[in-house]
């Protein structure tokens, strides 16, 4: 949309024994000033909605930005959990939305 900017996401994901032993990998998105949360979304790793290989441990998320979101600082929460329900530990970066 205009007035809009792609900001893509990726994370790359292992496991001691499997790829397939990953359930789900999630990015929550915070405001930073006030810890707000602006939504939680989901990364996929199905060659698929931009992801360009399958279960290669890349993980990818595309978001639009509007120009309302500039300028701006957010938080990103990752976490990956497998299918046993364990999560890894949740990291954060920092995301500076600049004019």
């Amino acid at each position: 949309a205009s007035g809009t900017q792609a900001i893509l996401f990726i994370a790359e994901i292992s496991h001691s024994i499997s790829l397939q032993n990953i359930a789900s990998v999630t990015m929550e998105l915070l405001d930073a000033a006030t810890n707000d949360s602006r939504g939680v979304f989901t990364l996929v790793d199905n060659g698929q909605d931009g992801d360009e290989q399958a279960n290669d441990g890349l993980y990818f998320v595309g978001l639009s930005i509007g120009s309302d979101n500039q300028p701006a600082s957010y938080l990103l929460k990752w976490n990956a959990t497998s299918v046993t329900g364990l999560s890894a530990m949740q990291e954060t970066t920092t995301l500076e939305i600049v004019e």
